[in-house]
């Protein structure tokens, strides 16, 4: 039996939210294997809702790489932090379901306190604001990719709707950083060490 192995990389700027995005296009059924043709006009809502509504194509195993936040952060550093410094603020005062949803309030108040995981966050939500708990935790995919990529993995495991069809246990996370001490992302002889 031939098996379907997908093997991807973190893209530090679109976060594993686009990494979610391409499990739920096939799981969808909007691309197949070995479509040829490019697919346009899908809308990230679509793709959030895709794995809570498809049931198309799974991949058997997932390899997902990654490198430590100190090594991604040489080349793009997008984090929490950036709330701080307007871009994530900017972001979210512009998103339109965010702001219709009036949840605002709330992600300003988790950012400005820089939880260490993602369940801190949520028993912080659920506690202060239960009526919104359900809401805020479906937004997480609007903004997952300023999280540190620990707390992102995090997330995709436990809090994602990829949580409910995937077996986690099928979707490898490999540290590149750690697993085989690389460091320079445009060092293309490091990077061809693996």
């Amino acid at each position: 039996m031939q098996k379907t192995i997908l093997i991807t990389w973190h893209i530090p700027s679109y976060g594993i939210g686009f990494f979610k995005n391409v499990l739920s296009v096939f799981y969808s059924g909007k691309v197949v294997l070995n479509q040829k043709e490019l697919v346009e006009g899908i809308s990230q809502e679509e793709l959030e809702n895709g794995l809570s509504k498809g049931t198309g194509f799974k991949f058997d195993k997932v390899y997902y790489l990654y490198f430590s936040d100190h090594t991604s952060s040489k080349i793009s550093d997008r984090t929490k932090d950036d709330y701080i410094n307007g871009r994530a603020r900017v972001e979210l005062i512009n998103d339109e379901i965010i702001s219709k949803s009036k949840t605002l309030k709330i992600w300003e108040e988790v950012f400005k306190k820089n939880f260490s995981s993602i369940k801190e966050e949520l028993n912080y939500v659920k506690k202060k604001y239960p009526g919104k708990y359900n809401l805020f935790l479906n937004q997480y995919w609007r903004n997952i990719h300023y999280y540190p990529i620990t707390q992102q993995i995090e997330w995709f495991k436990m809090y994602s709707n990829a949580s409910k069809v995937y077996d986690i246990d099928k979707i490898v996370f490999v540290n590149l950083t750690s697993a085989y001490n690389l460091t320079e992302l445009r060092d293309e002889e490091e990077l061809t060490r693996i």
